[in-house]
């Protein structure tokens, strides 16, 4: 998904105000992080990144 598809999918839901290119890029990280974990200790914030899909998983 590039950026621009992003920022269409923010579009059509009414949701532009709200879409931040800084703030999805980390999301798509957490999530990447969420399904293939890296080795203890390698990634030391790695909480702080799965905190921002938390409200994902609970839709």
């Amino acid at each position: 998904m590039t950026e621009e598809d992003a920022e269409d999918e923010y579009r059509r839901a009414g949701k532009l105000h709200r879409y931040d290119p800084e703030m999805e890029l980390k999301k798509r990280y957490a999530r990447v992080a969420k399904r293939h974990p890296p080795p203890d200790g390698f990634v030391p914030k790695m909480d702080e990144y799965l905190k921002l899909i938390e409200d994902e998983d609970e839709d």
